[in-house]
């Protein structure tokens, strides 16, 4: 095979599942909360932390829960303007308009230890683009997708060194998976023009398991004040399994099955949040936080190398693309207002500059949100059981962009809006 004909569609690859990253209800790679509250109050949660969702805010917040208690979670994000747009007459939603996400913790404090223990299940990120039906540079029409999910299994342990202040670490144990399609039913070939070369791919039954960690710290500075800290280092989340398809029926050797695959490049970010929670009023709570995500460091690159064809006449494959993310940093700022002793309203804002370059990003990665507004509520239904629910609202975000590692040319654009609902039924005993 022609040099230029490999590098040609291997480009668009790695592209494309640099792509297959979060495109739901998202700072960068990072949910913007977990929990009823935690969404409700717009991720301003660190120094508030007071359900099971602690062990994936901050893990501190435990030391807060007596006796037993119980959180399940159930949450979907539904597109409301989520669309690819570019020069070959597409203006396209995506198909997967609805996003269904759910979780749970459990959590025990061992009476007068000063220990609480806990264990949950959390999406910590996931979703991606599905396009069934769009046109394609090179005529005709085909699909792209990518979905991509990391969801985390999370033991954890609070302790409870003075009345004011709290410690607590969680160990995150991750589960990432990663399906593609980018044009699989398309196969180009000009020996002339080496841009109007292009071989569809897909990639099936990729997965890995990596391991994380979450440190935190609660501090009740005042009977009124409290203040948050945590911390997670990076994790990065190779894929060293599954097999791509390749279509090359335009050189005459069909579709070839490439069963070692090495997809290396994503991360979930190192991340510092900072936060403060202030009792305004005996019904008011106040809360702010300042996250940071180390993104240059955690997305710069990502690779592609597939080798063993079930076709020896198929050569192996070996790609880079850039991915360049910026460092982000989102401010949270949240309220809860009791209206009575069973009735909690929420309300916040979330906002974080998209950290993807326009000449990165591509079509099944929409746009990184960057204005999100919440509210939601809390009811105790009994002496043992609550319920609570938040919704959250992306503004919508619209992005020209021209990435010369896609065949989309200039022009091609973005778009992003959605709505998530979180329903969360908790039990205390």
């Amino acid at each position: 095979m022609p040099r230029g004909a490999l590098l040609g569609w291997t480009a668009i690859a790695v592209a494309a599942m640099a792509g297959a990253s979060p495109s739901a209800a998202n700072n960068g790679l990072t949910l913007i909360g977990t929990g009823a509250e935690s969404v409700g109050m717009a991720g301003a949660d660190v120094a508030v932390a007071r359900d099971t969702s602690a062990l994936s805010t901050n893990p501190a917040g435990l030391s807060q829960l007596p006796g037993w208690a119980h959180d399940g979670v159930f949450a979907a994000a539904f597109a409301l303007d989520v669309a690819h747009a570019d020069r070959f007459g597409n203006d396209t939603q995506v198909d997967n308009w609805a996003i269904p996400i759910a979780g749970a913790g459990v959590s025990k404090q061992i009476d007068g230890t000063g220990f609480s223990f806990g264990a949950g299940f959390f999406a910590q990120a996931g979703a991606g683009s599905v396009y069934n039906e769009v046109n394609t540079p090179f005529g005709g029409r085909d699909t792209l997708r990518a979905q991509f999910g990391v969801f985390k299994f999370t033991p954890g342990v609070a302790w409870r060194a003075t009345d004011q202040l709290a410690l607590g670490a969680a160990i995150n144990v991750y589960y990432a998976s990663l399906q593609q399609r980018v044009f699989p039913n398309t196969s180009v070939f000009d020996p002339v023009d080496a841009e109007r070369t292009f071989f569809g791919t897909k990639i099936e039954k990729a997965s890995t398991v990596r391991v994380g960690a979450k440190l935190g710290a609660l501090y009740k500075a005042t009977p009124t004040l409290s203040l948050g800290l945590t911390y997670s280092p990076q994790v990065r989340i190779p894929f060293d399994n599954g097999d791509l398809v390749a279509n090359l029926s335009a050189l005459g050797l069909g579709l070839v099955t490439y069963r070692n695959v090495h997809l290396h490049g994503l991360a979930l970010p190192q991340e510092i949040v900072g936060g403060v929670a202030l009792q305004a009023t005996p019904k008011l709570l106040v809360a702010f936080d300042l996250m940071w995500s180390d993104y240059s460091h955690a997305l710069r690159t990502q690779t592609l190398s597939a080798s063993k064809p079930d076709n020896p006449a198929a050569p192996a494959i070996t790609s880079t693309a850039a991915l360049d993310w910026h460092d982000q940093t989102v401010v949270a700022a949240g309220i809860a207002y009791s209206t009575d002793e069973a009735t909690r309203l929420y309300g916040g804002v979330n906002y974080g500059r998209d950290p993807i370059p326009s000449n990165t990003l591509n079509p099944l990665l929409a746009t990184i949100g960057e204005l999100h507004i919440t509210a939601g509520f809390a009811h105790q239904m009994s002496e043992l059981w609550s319920v609570s629910a938040a919704l959250e609202y992306l503004v919508p975000k619209h992005v020209t962009y021209v990435n010369p590692q896609l065949p989309f040319g200039p022009g091609a654009e973005a778009r992003t809006s959605y709505i998530a609902l979180v329903v969360m039924l908790s039990r205390r005993w």
